[in-house]
């Protein structure tokens, strides 16, 4: 792992030992030693504590390295089960060659469990940034995978409470963090599907006040009706005569019909999604949903970086229900709109382009540098792809950072391919 602290406690040390110019010509030479360089491995950004997947520092790279740390865990950690269970070799050789495997996934989800889901919200580790939905999108994805990947019942009972502490905090409407923590129907219908996944029991208040921020007006007054439809249902049903009420199960029905909306909801915001192609990167400042113009408006709410986050909301799905379900073959034709504008071979893959395995495998070396980017996945930045700075063509050096990218698609490509 890159030492840099390491290095400049030495270099002290040395100092107050008042070493010779020689010496310290030697220090020199050790610490360069220690730089990265063209053979780094994931296992480097490993914090061996938390087995967060950190950033790391040094030089222009001067961000606390836990920053976005449960996000980009949640990525690399869900692929690499994915490729796990649907790639043996290609498992094989990243772990071998990268110091990595599902069991450091394993030891992440239990310590996030331990000490990042509370019944008070979510939090990150060792950071003071407010835990939100972009954190929260991947995390489901991790979840599923634990779930179907793997051996470890300890990581399972552990992500089990993660999904219990979830639907306690549907059922009281409480948000995650106090800043951009509201969980939303939209991952509300991934939430459902978990708890289904897990034996967890799916808890909603019955008055619920659903947050819809990233919808459209048009979409959410048809949401509330299908809620009104719900509420009526009920009505009939509680007012029936009492001996009759053994033939229908009310709640049973209530959480139909809930989920019925929350699954609106999530169709919704992947039409947003989609449209959000037309925004991103062109500046255009309307689109369309369901045949309606509609004023973006949401640059703050929906961008690039959220679209990628819906790979792993329909990757979770496709994880807990496999490749033979009609909506999930439904929902990834919504996408369609970022793969054609070429937002990357991530929603290309998502979308059902066909993608040449030598691209993908030339993702294995990726490096990229601090004035191109501040972070180690490239698929978030669809821009990027757009204007051609990535795929970027980067000499590994002390100054670059290997990049995640090839276990994203790798596994987007095992499982979407």
């Amino acid at each position: 792992m890159f030492q840099e602290g390491f290095c400049t406690l030495l270099r002290r040390d040395f100092l107050r030992a008042g070493l010779t110019p020689a010496v310290m010509l030697s220090w020199h030479s050790f610490a360069s030693a220690l730089e990265p360089d063209h053979d780094q491995r994931y296992g480097d950004y490993v914090d061996p504590e938390s087995r967060t997947i950190l950033r790391l520092t040094g030089g222009s790279w001067d961000e606390n390295p836990f920053g976005d740390g449960c996000w980009r865990s949640s990525w690399f950690y869900a692929s690499l089960l994915v490729i796990f269970e649907n790639d043996r070799k290609a498992y094989d050789s990243i772990a071998k060659k990268h110091g990595v495997s599902i069991d450091d996934a394993f030891h992440f989800i239990k310590h996030f469990s331990a000490h990042c889901s509370t019944s008070h919200g979510f939090k990150l580790w060792k950071h003071d940034k407010p835990f939100t939905r972009d954190q929260l999108a991947p995390l489901l994805y991790l979840l599923a995978c634990i779930r179907k990947f793997g051996d470890s019942n300890e990581a399972r009972e552990a992500a089990k409470k993660i999904v219990k502490d979830l639907s306690e905090h549907e059922e009281h409407g409480r948000k995650l963090s106090d800043k951009h923590g509201e969980i939303g129907p939209n991952l509300g219908f991934l939430i459902h599907s978990l708890c289904d996944s897990y034996g967890v029991v799916y808890r909603y208040k019955s008055h619920d006040q659903f947050y819809a921020a990233a919808v459209p007006e048009a979409a959410r007054r048809s949401a509330l009706n299908v809620k009104l439809q719900a509420d009526n249902q009920l009505r009939r049903i509680m007012g029936r005569d009492p001996k009759s009420l053994h033939e229908v199960d009310p709640e049973k029905i209530a959480r139909e019909w809930h989920r019925d909306y929350l699954q609106f909801c999530f169709e919704t915001s992947l039409q947003v999604f989609n449209a959000t192609a037309d925004y991103e990167g062109t500046g255009k400042r309307e689109f369309k949903v369901g045949g309606k113009t509609f004023d973006f408006g949401l640059d703050q709410a929906v961008n690039g970086y959220s679209v990628f986050n819906g790979l792993a909301q329909l990757s979770l799905l496709r994880v807990l229900h496999g490749n033979i379900d009609k909506d999930i073959k439904s929902w990834r034709g919504m996408l369609s709109k970022p793969a054609r504008n070429k937002w990357g071979p991530a929603f290309e893959l998502v979308a059902g382009t066909p993608i040449n395995q030598k691209e993908i495998e030339s993702y294995a070396g990726r490096h990229i540098s601090r004035d191109l980017d501040n972070d180690i996945v490239m698929a978030q930045r669809p821009k990027k792809y757009m204007d051609g700075t990535f795929p970027p063509s980067v000499k590994p050096d002390r100054h670059t950072r290997l990049t995640l990218d090839y276990v994203i698609l790798k596994a987007l490509s095992c499982l979407w391919g």
